[in-house]
């Protein structure tokens, strides 16, 4: 349970909360099983720019408005923490531990998640993640339905099996990003660069990849029927197998490219460059 006097510091302001921490670092603050709703005091909680670093969450339930836009979770223990319609952007997540932890309607745009690991989480769901930065991020079988993700940098990020459908993530940084067996239907990845990436086996029907760069990418038996790559960049990927039906591909640089083996039916080549291109 909470420590009642860290928990009456926490309510107070996050100046007086700040100060203490830097007068007394050798203390861990107890938050565990802390129930805190926005509404408090007849006006909405601002806790921005809150020193949480290291501090045991554990159980807590966040909701209803709170601000923690800037908040520092470093080092925290959020294990089964639940948050909902939340503010945490700008929040760093820095070696934070997450399990079975949810987040739910929560805003975390330009939060720094570089590194986190998120298998064991919960709950991401409904999340606005503009501009977030998830480089190296392990998110490996998450279910991330529905994400806002524009200007993320997911860059070397773990997503093997995560669940993207309807994601939106135009402008994307997804270099090198594993996305094996993702599925990824009716996704935005516009003007996304997925410059070699792992795509393999995924579901990326009727996905928007128009003006992305997958250049390098592998793209192995991934499933693009009726996905749009008009104007795509996918200079020397690899796509044999993959399913191209209804897929449009009308001005996509596809020079060395390997085709081999790749399903097409109704599917559009206006004015695409294949070059060299590997087609049998």
């Amino acid at each position: 349970m909470a420590d009642p006097h860290h928990v009456k510091l926490l309510l107070k302001s996050s100046t007086v909360w700040n100060t203490w921490r830097a007068n007394h670092p050798e203390i861990i603050p107890d938050l565990s099983e802390l129930a805190l709703y926005g509404y408090y005091g007849g006006d909405n909680l601002d806790l921005r720019a809150i020193n949480l670093s290291g501090a045991n969450l554990c159980g807590a339930y966040l909701c209803d408005d709170i601000c923690l836009q800037g908040a520092s979770f470093d080092d925290a223990n959020l294990e089964r923490a639940r948050f909902f319609s939340i503010n945490l952007d700008q929040a760093s997540f820095q070696r934070t531990r997450f399990r079975q932890t949810t987040f739910s309607y929560t805003s975390m745009n330009e939060a720094n998640l570089q590194g986190a690991g998120l298998r064991e989480i919960a709950v991401m769901e409904n999340l606005l993640l503009y501009k977030a930065s998830l480089q190296r991020a392990d998110l490996r079988g998450v279910d991330l339905t529905g994400t806002l993700f524009n200007g993320a940098d997911l860059r070397d990020a773990l997503l093997d099996t995560a669940i993207l459908n309807t994601c939106q993530m135009l402008q994307a940084r997804l270099t090198r990003a594993s996305l094996r067996q993702v599925k990824m239907s009716r996704a935005d990845l516009r003007e996304a660069d997925l410059c070699d990436a792992a795509l393999c086996y995924s579901d990326l029907s009727n996905t928007n990849l128009s003006d992305a760069n997958l250049s390098g990418a592998d793209l192995r038996g991934a499933n693009l029927s009726q996905a749009n790559l008009s104007d795509t960049f996918l200079i020397e990927a690899d796509l044999r197998n993959a399913d191209l039906r209804h897929a449009n591909l009308s001005g996509a640089c596809l020079v060395r490219a390997n085709l081999s083996g790749a399903i097409f039916y109704a599917t559009s080549l206006q004015e695409a460059d294949l070059d060299s291109a590997i087609l049998n």
